[in-house]
């Protein structure tokens, strides 16, 4: 009885020294932290921006989209500004179109599963006072195979051609899902209200780079 009196003395002694030994170790590490705070000598943590979580004991990464700004095919010499209105509205959209070939609001962003829809006038007028009349002149030459490149501010997306044709309005359904496989559409357009003949070019997303290296 007396060594079990004896044992647990021992035992409330260390309990006591181990709370204290606790509260003065973390007391020391505050106030060492506050210290260094104060002469900016924290380290900083690293983490990863486009880390947003985690599932199931795994990380879950963020897709940034991307919006459009250029597209080139230099198989038939086209290198044209995107611009990337807000508003589906017609009158938005053919303001827009004046200006440069337009990415259709509500398709897929670049860097995005889905379809990245662009919209480009057409004209083979011999002159016209406003080149953007002929953002997408020649798209119907394409060929199946050929490359055409969409840009973005950091990186290039590279799409193989898959088909060319050549449709009435009323005819051509444009899938705008934002989900399956990356492709990309461009389409001829004198008006978004017109109800005459179009080209469509359609692509497959094949790779993209970044452009900072």
């Amino acid at each position: 009885m007396a060594q079990n009196g004896s044992t647990k003395t021992i035992l409330r002694l260390i309990a006591e020294r181990k709370g204290a030994f606790s509260l003065t170790f973390f007391a020391v590490f505050f106030v060492s932290f506050g210290m260094l705070a104060t002469i900016g000598a924290v380290p900083e943590l690293s983490v990863q921006s486009d880390v947003v979580g985690e599932v199931a004991g795994e990380s879950v990464t963020q897709t940034l989209a991307e919006e459009p700004v250029r597209v080139v095919a230099s198989s038939i010499k086209l290198d044209n500004n995107v611009g990337n209105p807000a508003s589906s509205d017609i009158h938005v959209l053919d303001a827009a179109l004046m200006k440069s070939a337009v990415h259709y609001p509500g398709s897929a962003m670049l860097n995005e599963d889905g379809n990245v829809l662009l919209f480009g006038h057409s004209s083979y007028l011999r002159t016209t006072l406003n080149p953007a009349y002929k953002e997408f002149n020649d798209i119907q030459k394409l060929k199946t195979g050929e490359i055409v490149t969409v840009y973005s501010a950091t990186t290039a997306y590279e799409y193989r051609v898959t088909s060319v044709k050549y449709v009435k309005v009323d005819n051509g359904v444009i899938d705008l899902s934002k989900n399956g496989t990356r492709r990309l559409t461009l389409v001829t357009c004198n008006s978004f209200a017109d109800k005459g003949d179009r080209f469509v070019v359609e692509a497959e997303f094949v790779q993209s780079y970044s452009l900072r290296n």
